[in-house]
C-alpha cells in the first residue's frame, strides 16, 4: 500500500505564486495541434511528488513520477499487479530461496549514457543497504527499511535480510539473502527498488543530508532508463518530461509529459473541460456521469484499495473491543457505498483487498446490526461518549474519492447507537504527521492504495510493529507477520497470510468498509491508456489527435 495512505503526502509542497493555468493551457494546445506521435499531453493529478529520487518516497505521485522516469528489474504487466520482467528478461532462484540470478537485458543506457549492466545493479542494491543511519528514518527508506527488514548498519542491522550482490557477468547479477523472502520479485515492482544511474547518484545525490528529499539530484537530476527523462520540476506547480529517444523499449508517442499538480477534483475536472490539460486523475464519481455525457472519456481503475476507520487504542473507550464492535456493527456497507462511491465499489469486510494475495474466505464477520451495537455500548458503559473522527480536508482521492459524503454518512450511522461524533479536517499537510506521529487522535478515517501484490504491503506495514496511529502493542502479531514475510512458497505464504488476516479483524483495530476503484477522465482525442490499479499508469503508450 501507499503509506501515505493514497493521498497523503509526508513532504509539505512549497507553493508557488504563479499560476498554472496559461502554462498548463498552452502545453495542452500544442498537443492537440500536434497529433499523433508528438505534442504534449498534460495531466492534472492530486498531489505533487515528494521527491524524485524514489527511494525516499512513500506517496502514490512521486511513484507515478518515477515510472515514467525509472524502472526496475521487474515491473507490473499493463492495467494490473502481476509482476513481470523489465529490466531483467528472466531470473532464477536457488533451492533454498537465498539466491536470485538475475539475466540483465543487453543494450540499456541510463539518461546519462552510463551503462546498465550488472556492476550498476550491485552498485543499487549495496546503496540501499548502506543508506546512513539519518536515510533509515521511516519518513525517508522506509520501503526498503520494511521489505528488506534493515540495513548494515543501525538498529536494525541484526534483522536484515540482503546480505550481497554479485556481478557474475556484465548481464548476470546474483542476489543474495540471509533469509527467503517469497515477495522479492513482486517487490521488485515498485518504483522504490527502481534502478538509478550509479554515475549521477555520485554526483549529485548526498544520501547523508539532513534530507535527501532536497538535495540536487532529489529535485532536478533523476537518471534512470524509463521512457522520459526530467525537463524541469517546479515545486507545488508541475512536472514536466521529454520523451526519451534512446529508450531501448517502445519510444514514447508524446514529445514532452506534464503532471500538473491540482489538489481539489472539482479543479481538475474544470482543467479538463476547459482544455488546460488532456487528462485528469481521481474524478469524484458525481463528475463521471457528466463527463460521460460531455463526450469525455472515463477510463476506470479496478478496485485494489482500502478505505476504512481506524481506532487508536490509546484513546478510551476504544481500549475495550466491546466499543470497537459497536462501531463496526452501526456500520452500513451498503449505505456508505450507495452515498459516496463509484459504480464498481465492493464491500471490505478485512485488511486486504478482496482477491489479493491472501485474502481469507471466512474473517469474522461485523454486520450491521444496530441494536447489537448499543447493547455493546451499555456494556462497556460508553453511551453518550463524545469521539473525534478525523479526516484529511480538500479534495477526494483514489481511494476516497467524496470523503465529505462518506464522513457525514458513518457519523450519521455511528451517532444513531449512541455516541457523538466530532468531525475534526486535518489539513493534508498536516494529516500524515498527526495520525502516524502523535497518540492526538480517536478515529481516523482514511484509505490505503496497493502498490503490490503482496499481503504484506498492506497487513504487514500496517499491523507489524508497535505504531502511534492504532495504539495497541502486539509482540506475538509482530513476529507472526516478520515470519510471514520468510516463508518460502506462495502457496504456503497465502495460508499463513490468510490465517493472519482472520487473526487482525478479530483484535479489530478498525473497520475496512470499502474497495473502490477510482476514475481517470480523458479528452476524447487521447488514445493509447491503459488505467493501473496501482495508480501507477504508463505514458508512453498515450498518444492525441
Amino acid at each position: 500500500m501507499s503509506r501515505a495512505r493514497g493521498f497523503v503526502t509526508t513532504a509539505t509542497a512549497i507553493a508557488l505564486a504563479l499560476s498554472v493555468t496559461s502554462c498548463a493551457e498552452s502545453k495542452r494546445d500544442s498537443g492537440s495541434k500536434q497529433g499523433r506521435g508528438g505534442g504534449t499531453f498534460a495531466y492534472a493529478t492530486s498531489d505533487d511528488p515528494a521527491s524524485l529520487d524514489p527511494v525516499f518516497t512513500q506517496d502514490m505521485q512521486s511513484g507515478l513520477v518515477a515510472a515514467q522516469v525509472f524502472e526496475g528489474l521487474t515491473g507490473v504487466a499493463s492495467g494490473d499487479v502481476r509482476a513481470e520482467p523489465r529490466l531483467a528478461t528472466g531470473w532464477t532462484v536457488g533451492k533454498d530461496g537465498l539466491a536470485y540470478r538475475f539475466t540483465l537485458r543487453e543494450g540499456v543506457t541510463f539518461h546519462d549514457g552510463a551503462p546498465f549492466d550488472a556492476e550498476a545493479v550491485c552498485f543499487n542494491f549495496d546503496r540501499w543497504y548502506n543508506l546512513p543511519r539519518t536515510a533509515q528514518s521511516a519518513n525517508f527508506a522506509y520501503y526498503y527499511g520494511y521489505f528488506f527488514h534493515g540495513f548494515a548498519t543501525g538498529p536494525t542491522a541484526d534483522s536484515a535480510l540482503y546480505k550481497s550482490c554479485t556481478a557474475a557477468g556484465a548481464h548476470e547479477a546474483v542476489i543474495e539473502l540471509k533469509k527467503p523472502f517469497a515477495g522479492l520479485i513482486d517487490a521488485l515492482t515498485m518504483p522504490q527498488f527502481a534502478m538509478q544511474s550509479p554515475k549521477a547518484l555520485k554526483k549529485y545525490q548526498d544520501d547523508g543530508a539532513s534530507n535527501p528529499n532536497t538535495t540536487a539530484y532529489s529535485t532536478a537530476h533523476p537518471v534512470g532508463t524509463g521512457p522520459f527523462t526530467l525537463e524541469s520540476w517546479d515545486r507545488g506547480k508541475e512536472v514536466v518530461m521529454e520523451r526519451n529517444d534512446d529508450y531501448w523499449g517502445a519510444k514514447a508517442k508524446v514529445d514532452r509529459l506534464v503532471f500538473v499538480s491540482k489538489p481539489d477534483s472539482k479543479e481538475r475536472v474544470a482543467a479538463l473541460r476547459n482544455g488546460e490539460v488532456n487528462g485528469a486523475d481521481s474524478v469524484s464519481p458525481t463528475d463521471v456521469g457528466t463527463l460521460d455525457r460531455e463526450g469525455f472519456r472515463v477510463e476506470t481503475r479496478r478496485p485494489f484499495t482500502l478505505a476504512f476507520l481506524g481506532f487508536n487504542q490509546k484513546r478510551k473507550p476504544l481500549d475495550d473491543p466491546r466499543v470497537r464492535q459497536a462501531i463496526a456493527h452501526a456500520i452500513d456497507r451498503k449505505a456508505v457505498i450507495g452515498a459516496s462511491f463509484p459504480k464498481g465499489t465492493v464491500e471490505a469486510d478485512q485488511w486486504l483487498p478482496k482477491g489479493m494475495q491472501g485474502w481469507a474466505e471466512d474473517v469474522p464477520e461485523y454486520a450491521n446490526d444496530p441494536e447489537k451495537s448499543r447493547r455493546l455500548l451499555r456494556e462497556a458503559g460508553a453511551v453518550g461518549t463524545s469521539l473525534e473522527l478525523n479526516y484529511q480536508s480538500g479534495g477526494g482521492s483514489a481511494c476516497l474519492p467524496a470523503p465529505a459524503d462518506t464522513l457525514n454518512i458513518l457519523r450519521k450511522q455511528i451517532e444513531a447507537v449512541g455516541l457523538k461524533i466530532k468531525p475534526v479536517a486535518i489539513p493534508s499537510s498536516e494529516f500524515s504527521d498527526r495520525i502516524y506521529g502523535t497518540s492526538d487522535h480517536d478515529i481516523e478515517m482514511s484509505c490505503w492504495i496497493g502498490q503490490v501484490n503482496l499481503a504484506d504491503s498492506f497487513i504487514g506495514l500496517a499491523f507489524g510493529f508497535p505504531s502511534l496511529e492504532w495504539g495497541f502493542d502486539d509482540p506475538e502479531l509482530y513476529k507472526d507477520l516478520a515470519h510471514a514475510q520468510t516463508v518460502p512458497g506462495r502457496k504456503e505464504q497465502n495460508e499463513v497470510y490468510a490465517a493472519l488476516s482472520k487473526r487482525i479483524m478479530q483484535i479489530l483495530p478498525g473497520v475496512p468498509f470499502a474497495s473502490s476503484p477510482s476514475s481517470i477522465g480523458l479528452d476524447p482525442e487521447v488514445s493509447g491508456f491503459v488505467a493501473s490499479p496501482i495508480s501507477q499508469e504508463m505514458f508512453h503508450t498515450v498518444s492525441l489527435g
